[in-house]
């Protein structure tokens, strides 16, 4: 249900089915995982500079970089930018990660005409949500539009955290750092920005912060099997494994009481900041008959704009002297969440093209959507009021696929919003 505005309509009626579902599995189908986004960078450069829209590469690596291009308006009106990242999150060496990190839906992208779905990881996260606003920018500039306000195109790399702990060093480590952040503080700048990711059409502008914690619990004397002294404790165990396993118990409670203390309502929506364990090492796989004395956890907790990350280590340190197991906890990791500040107006913009289009008010979004990291964080941080929004729901929660139409009806909610936000006098 689109209001009846011969300018939108003339905008909207330039967007196709057809054109989407080319672009997204385009896209789609060039993996990307990060630290490997060069091909992908480059299909997004060649075609934005295809279109008209003077693509620049700002990148921190001649092979990662983020591509800016920009529809410039006549400079009387509000500047936004529309940003998604080219990098996806499942790589086919993450053999310890996956059962099958082989599996086509990681790595490639297709459609189901006779389900209208487009099947692919990387298109649910994001270049699926990236195809509809570019598909979105070239209509509006093709219908013969005049902004007041600049558009600002941005396609990043980066935005999937994976960063430097122990030997796992150099630039394909990097992320976070190279990727929006990086693109804003070079040039890329707006007065507001729309990070589009898969939020059911739900808008949100708050998000988690993170901190991450290596864990080291030492034991020893190692000893050769025959000689393995038992029964005893785990706690006194000379096998560091086993120490850390009942440390591990108690991190696991105290997780749970964690997420229920340190959850918070914003008005952009409820963060929930959960933890996990992600990665263990200790031992060698071809040495089994010796115990390892040091063994290392790798825990990933995430944070209320609020929270201060010390305030974390100090928790957890209680924890290891609370279960008796002496551990050295370090972060290696640590970024801020924030909600945004003043970007009611992108809020308003967004909110009318979800209503003229769908006919009803969006709903809140869930608290998964706002208890992550995402790129609104940035932006947010650096003082340019950002939020997200966009169709179907996130790889996180195991989904793999939009509905055509989901983005066929996200394209046009972003060219609605563009028209009316663009235009609006500073």
């Amino acid at each position: 249900m689109v209001a009846a505005d011969p300018l939108a309509e003339t905008v909207l009626s330039r967007i196709t089915r057809e054109e989407l579902l080319e672009l997204a599995l385009a896209l789609g189908n060039i993996e990307s995982p990060t630290g490997y986004e060069a091909q992908a960078c480059g299909y997004v450069y060649d075609w934005m500079a295809r279109e008209g829209f003077r693509p620049e590469r700002v990148g921190a690596y001649e092979d990662r970089y983020n591509v800016v291009g920009r529809l410039p308006g006549t400079g009387d009106g509000y500047s936004l930018a529309f940003n998604s990242h080219l990098d996806t999150i499942i790589a086919r060496t993450d053999t310890l990660m996956y059962i099958n990190p082989e599996d086509p839906v990681y790595h490639s992208a297709w459609y189901d005409a006779e389900k209208d779905v487009v099947w692919g990881a990387g298109v649910v996260n994001c270049k699926g949500p990236m195809a509809c606003w570019l598909v979105a920018a070239k209509a509006i500039k093709e219908s013969g539009v005049t902004l007041k306000g600049d558009l600002v195109l941005t396609s990043v790399v980066g935005e999937i955290c994976v960063d430097p702990v122990d030997e796992f060093q150099g630039y394909l480590y990097q992320a976070n750092d190279i990727g929006t952040r990086y693109a804003i503080t070079h040039g890329a700048l707006a007065d507001y920005a729309l990070v589009a990711e898969a939020t059911g059409f739900k808008p949100g502008w708050v998000e988690a912060g993170k901190v991450f914690f290596k864990i080291t619990v030492t034991a020893g004397p190692s000893r050769y099997t025959p000689y393995m002294p038992r029964p005893l404790p785990m706690v006194e165990s000379p096998n560091a494994i086993v120490r850390m396993a009942k440390l591990i118990e108690r991190l696991e409670a105290w997780a749970d009481e964690y997420e229920r203390r340190y959850t918070r309502e914003y008005s952009g929506g409820v963060v929930v900041p959960k933890v996990s364990i992600g990665a263990i090492r200790g031992g060698l796989p071809f040495r089994i008959y010796r115990q390892p004395e040091v063994c290392h956890i790798y825990m990933d907790v995430r944070l209320t704009p609020d929270t201060e990350p010390l305030r974390v280590q100090r928790e957890l340190e209680a924890v290891a002297r609370e279960v008796g197991v002496p551990a050295e906890i370090r972060p290696f990791l640590f970024r801020r969440g924030f909600e945004a500040q003043g970007v009611e107006p992108l809020i308003e913009a967004v909110t009318t093209a979800h209503v003229n289009l769908f006919g009803r008010q969006p709903e809140r979004p869930s608290s998964p959507e706002v208890s992550m990291w995402r790129d609104i964080n940035p932006y947010n941080e650096l003082g340019i009021p950002a939020m997200t929004y966009g169709p179907g729901g996130g790889i996180g929660g195991g989904n793999f696929c939009f509905t055509l139409d989901e983005m066929v009806q996200a394209s046009k909610v972003y060219a609605l919003t563009a028209l009316d936000f663009c235009n609006r006098p500073k």
